[in-house]
């Protein structure tokens, strides 16, 4: 499998990549459309604000080459700010559009409520309306994962939820999965072994 992790010039990618070479998994970091339409498997990746990066995204001519990319069934992984990026919008510093892969709007955390940004290990909830998805039965829920963002999602349509995460006062979409497509706001690179089975698991799952 050849796995392409998408560089729009934000991210910091050495966790991903060396999480990929642990698992013997041949990656490339690229932010050429050759490299990503040719691509077994594909990575949005992502730290920083929502509208830098949709701006980077666009400068590089790769928002059509990622969503062709998403049209074509192979598996695709979205991690933090490259989850957030599949919707339709994000209220950060200005209203921005997204991939508008998915409708629902990304919202800061109310700070009367929570700490921001939120940091730290936390725990997952399955959806239960996602019973009919083999996938979920690969993911270790009494295992924290890492977080690291001020803010969250909110999708329109609940049954693409795969886990919700209470975090204080609020409670939020910590992951998505629909066909080909999984995508998370915790960082699977960077909570340990179970994390980095999670995305050799989701690979296998799709392929």
């Amino acid at each position: 499998m050849n796995v392409v992790i998408v560089d729009y010039q934000l991210s910091n990618i050495f966790s991903l990549v060396n999480a990929l070479n642990f698992l013997q998994i041949r990656n490339k970091v690229s932010s050429n459309k050759i490299d990503i339409k040719s691509a077994d498997a594909l990575i949005l990746p992502g730290v920083g604000s929502f509208p830098e990066a949709m701006g980077q995204l666009e400068s590089l001519d790769l928002i059509n080459a990622i969503k062709n990319f998403i049209k074509s069934g192979k598996p695709f992984i979205g991690i933090c700010l490259g989850f957030q990026l599949l919707f339709s919008k994000s209220h950060e510093f200005k209203i921005t559009k997204g991939l508008n892969i998915f409708d629902g709007e990304v919202k800061k955390f109310d700070e009367k409520n929570n700490k921001v940004p939120h940091i730290g290990w936390n725990n997952l909830e399955l959806n239960n309306n996602l019973n009919k998805y083999q996938f979920k039965k690969k993911l270790n829920f009494e295992n924290s994962y890492y977080f690291v963002h001020s803010y969250y999602v909110k999708p329109n349509d609940n049954k693409i939820i795969l886990t919700f995460t209470d975090y204080e006062k609020t409670k939020f979409c910590s992951s998505i999965l629909k066909e080909n497509i999984f995508a998370c706001q915790f960082h699977p690179e960077k909570s340990g072994l179970n994390g980095i089975k999670l995305i050799k698991n989701f690979l296998k799952y799709v392929k």
